[in-house]
């Protein structure tokens, strides 16, 4: 027969035990820091080149980014950037579908903002542009974090 005292041991083991099966586990932002790549750094390298990819598809033209905005969280990344030419000289937006919107020799036009706006995530060791916005006006990724189950800290824009 069992005595009080190991049945009151073994009755709390079980609910020491069931409370820790159910405790929710932590959501995996709450465990992400969110970050900013270095320039020069081998991830920011490989982010802008997921998004380049993209870019040069869209503006025929081989680009370069400057960044205004990156930041990560585990396997996403966001950036706000403006394309150039690799000699660092304005894109030439005459020869994309957004020539209307831009005067020759500007960059940005009256509803133009000229950048390249990218989500992009991390699989199988690449970064691939998600979803992306060229010249938005607005905030085009407004969303992009419920749409994509992005995390929510990387869009925050200062």
């Amino acid at each position: 027969m069992r005595t009080f005292k190991t049945l009151l041991g073994s009755t709390l083991l079980a609910a020491l035990a069931v409370l820790c099966l159910s405790a929710p586990a932590p959501a995996p932002s709450q465990a992400l820091q969110t970050w900013t790549p270095k320039p020069g750094s081998p991830e920011r390298k490989a982010i802008m080149d997921g998004l380049r990819i993209t870019a040069e598809r869209k503006l025929h033209q081989k680009v370069i980014f400057v960044v205004n905005h990156l930041k990560v969280e585990g396997n996403w990344a966001f950036t706000i950037t403006i394309p150039k030419k690799p000699n660092g000289t304005p894109v030439n937006w005459q020869i994309t579908q957004w020539r209307n919107l831009v005067k020759p020799g500007h960059e940005t036009g009256e509803a133009f903002s000229g950048e390249v706006v990218g989500l992009l995530r991390k699989r199988a060791g690449h970064w691939r542009t998600v979803d992306y916005c060229i010249g938005p006006s607005d905030v085009c990724w407004e969303g992009w974090d419920r749409k994509y189950n992005a995390p929510s800290p990387i869009f925050k824009v200062n």
